[in-house]
């Protein structure tokens, strides 16, 4: 009787074999059913709200499997990594509703949480100073990983230019980038990890390239004990 509440219906048992008149006995069906609306869930924050609304005006509450990829707080979704869910939303029903239920079906991206050079974290405006660096992505998916390209340009809106490709993960995400051929100045770098089934995930930050400048000293001449010495020093970026 899940969609005819408030209508009566007369159940009827019949002996077909017996002379005696059936027993009718009036029947009300009470329960009504009700329907859930759960809009769309966008996907890309670490902390995704949940909204839904039953027909009968009950409370929802929500659920997420599987638990590695994402748990429930409440009416938030709190994501640990990234891979494929399911998230529902439900409605247990009382004395006049049925239960119901709504489910969605979602890709998470993966979660980029560090993004370094020389391994140290790069915060925006990092100085990079040395000649050759190494920039590494630490991420996580529940599928793992295929690939982390690296990207550079010029600070604005200069096309990215590849700097390398690590497409072995089972030693981490990172690439060697010499800086001597890069302009210095304002810059920006840019990590995209990829994993076998194509998600994707990017960070970028904003830093400087400058590079520290070498001295060299040429002495013309034996060092001699209470001499005197005559050179020349020079100063130069490592270019």
């Amino acid at each position: 009787f899940a969609d005819v509440a408030g209508r009566h219906y007369a159940v009827v048992a019949v002996n077909t074999l017996g002379g005696v008149d059936p027993t009718v006995v009036s029947v009300e069906a009470t329960k009504q059913a009700q329907s859930i609306d759960f809009p769309p869930l966008a996907a890309g924050s670490l902390e995704i709200p949940l909204a839904a609304v039953a027909s009968s005006g009950l409370p929802v509450v929500f659920d997420a499997t599987p638990s590695n990829v994402a748990t429930v707080d409440g009416s938030v979704l709190r994501v640990q990594r990234g891979g494929s869910i399911i998230v529902r939303a439900s409605q247990d029903g009382n004395d006049d509703y049925w239960p119901a239920s709504a489910t969605q079906s979602l890709r998470l991206p993966p979660v980029i949480t560090g993004f370094t050079a020389n391994g140290t974290e790069l915060a925006p405006g990092a100085r990079l100073t040395t000649p050759e660096i190494t920039l590494a992505v630490t991420a996580l998916d529940a599928a793992g990983f295929s690939q982390a390209e690296f990207f550079g340009r010029v600070a604005g809106d200069q096309p990215w230019n590849s700097l390398g490709v690590d497409n072995v993960p089972g030693n981490g995400l990172s690439v060697v980038v010499p800086l001597a051929g890069l302009p210095e100045g304002a810059y920006e770098v840019r990590v995209v990890v990829t994993t076998p089934d194509a998600a994707t995930a990017s960070r970028q930050v904003p830093v400087v390239i400058s590079l520290a400048p070498t001295l060299a000293l040429t002495l013309g001449g034996s060092v001699v004990e209470g001499g005197s010495l005559a050179g020349t020093v020079s100063i130069a970026a490592p270019r």
